[in-house]
């Protein structure tokens, strides 16, 4: 395992979320679906960083017809590792959305500030990030993948 990807936690630690809203980890019953990545708690306006080395692919709307929440598409910049990465509920950091779309942002780089996730439904949910990630096109669990900043 060697060759294994290694995620830095966009968060200050790893604390998957569970509260009376939900279970955070990956696979976990979601109505008539299953959660599609996992939640990573956070402190309302705590610094994201890249997970690893990567670019900006897009912004992404969790819900589509409300504005107020936003998040980011990252692609690993490494051609060897076909990694993609989505970060829900954090507000991007504008000087690395608008610059020239080939930057390299470096793992453990500023991407955004997290948004407190609990104002859309309330005070029992913990305020947290979703993060999904893809390797060659497939959805897979996160966690295995993760390593503390710490």
């Amino acid at each position: 395992m060697e060759n294994k990807l290694k995620l830095l936690s966009p968060t200050e630690r790893i604390d998957i979320r569970s509260d009376p809203w939900g279970d955070g980890h990956f696979g976990a019953p979601r109505g008539d679906h299953t959660h599609k990545g996992i939640d990573l708690r956070v402190y309302h306006r705590e610094a994201l960083v890249a997970p690893l080395i990567c670019r900006v692919k897009r912004i992404a709307w969790p819900y589509r017809y409300q504005g107020k929440y936003m998040g980011i598409v990252l692609r690993s910049a490494n051609e060897a590792r076909n990694a993609e990465i989505k970060i829900f509920y954090m507000v991007p950091d504008e000087t690395k959305l608008w610059t020239k779309s080939h930057q390299v942002l470096l793992q453990g780089e500023l991407i955004g500030m997290a948004q407190n996730i609990s104002e859309k439904y309330d005070y029992r949910m913990l305020s947290h990030i979703h993060l999904e990630l893809r390797i060659d096109g497939k959805l897979v669990d996160p966690e295995p993948y993760l390593i503390d900043r710490g």
